[in-house]
C-alpha cells in the first residue's frame, strides 16, 4: 500500500500514512487540531506543468507574512485573582454603612462621619480591584501576542510569536485552589525579555496554547531552537 503525505491546516506539520487515510478525520500529533484528509484524487492522466516566469503569487503563497492572521484567544484577568481586595472592600463598606446608621440614629456626629469615611474607603477598594479585571486584555493570534493595558491611558504591546523563547506558569496555594495564575513569557527581545499575563484562569491550558502557537510560528519562519541560544 502506498504512503501519502498531507499537511496540518493549523500548524503546517507534514504527516504521512497509508492510503486508508483518504477522506478520514484525524488529529494532528503536534497541535492536536482536528483535520480531514482529502479524498483520493481521481486519475486524470499526466498533470499540466506550471511555467515559472518570475516571483509572483506562487512565492507569496509560501510566504508566512501573507498568511491570514486568526485570533486564538482573547481574555482578561479573572475576578478570582482580586477576590481578597474585593471582599475586604465589601466588608469595610458594610461596616461603614452600619456605623453611619447608628451615628445618625443616635445623633453621634463623629460616629456618622466615621461610617461615611469607611463606606467611601470600602467602595473605593472594591472599585479599584474590580477595575483591574477590566484594565488588561490579552489576545493571542496565530502570529502575535498583544497585551492591551489601561482604561483611560491605553498601552499596547505586541510580541511576534517566533521571538518567544519559553513559557512558565506560577501559582501559589490559593491561586491553585481558585484556579488562576500568572503566565510568564520569556523572549529574545532585549528591551522586553519577559511578558507577564496576570490573573489568568486555567493558566496551564493557556501556557500549552501559547507553546503550540510559538512553535508553529518558528517552523513557519524556518527557525530552530539553537538559534535562540546565546553564545558564551
Amino acid at each position: 500500500m502506498n504512503t501519502i503525505k498531507f499537511e496540518c491546516p493549523h500548524c503546517r506539520k507534514v504527516m504521512e500514512g497509508d492510503e486508508s487515510l483518504y477522506g478520514q478525520t484525524s488529529r494532528c500529533p503536534e497541535c492536536q487540531g482536528e483535520l480531514q484528509v482529502p479524498q483520493r484524487p481521481a486519475d486524470q492522466g499526466p498533470k499540466l506543468a506550471r511555467l515559472i516566469t518570475e516571483a509572483g503569487p506562487a512565492g507569496a503563497a509560501n510566504n508566512p507574512d501573507t498568511e491570514e492572521e486568526t485570533t486564538i484567544f482573547e481574555m482578561s484577568p479573572t475576578v478570582r485573582a482580586f477576590l481578597g481586595p474585593i471582599v475586604v472592600g465589601m466588608v469595610i463598606a458594610v461596616a461603614g454603612m452600619v456605623l453611619g446608621v447608628l451615628g445618625w440614629s443616635r445623633q453621634v456626629s463623629w460616629l456618622a462621619i466615621l461610617g461615611m469615611v469607611l463606606l467611601l474607603a470600602g467602595v473605593l477598594t472594591y472599585l479599584v480591584a474590580w477595575l483591574k479585571t477590566k484594565s488588561a486584555v490579552y489576545r493571542l493570534t496565530s502570529q502575535r501576542l498583544l497585551v492591551n493595558q489601561g482604561l483611560v491611558a491605553k498601552r499596547l504591546d505586541e510580541l511576534e510569536l517566533y521571538r518567544i523563547n519559553d513559557v512558565a506558569v506560577s501559582q501559589g496555594f490559593w491561586e491553585r485552589m481558585l484556579g488562576y495564575g500568572t503566565v510568564t513569557i520569556m523572549t529574545v527581545d532585549t528591551t522586553n525579555p519577559q511578558v507577564q499575563l496576570i490573573g489568568l484562569p486555567n493558566p496551564m491550558e493557556v501556557k500549552e496554547t501559547i507553546r503550540t502557537q510559538y512553535r508553529a510560528a518558528r517552523k513557519r519562519e524556518g527557525m530552530h531552537p539553537t538559534e535562540f541560544v546565546k553564545s558564551p
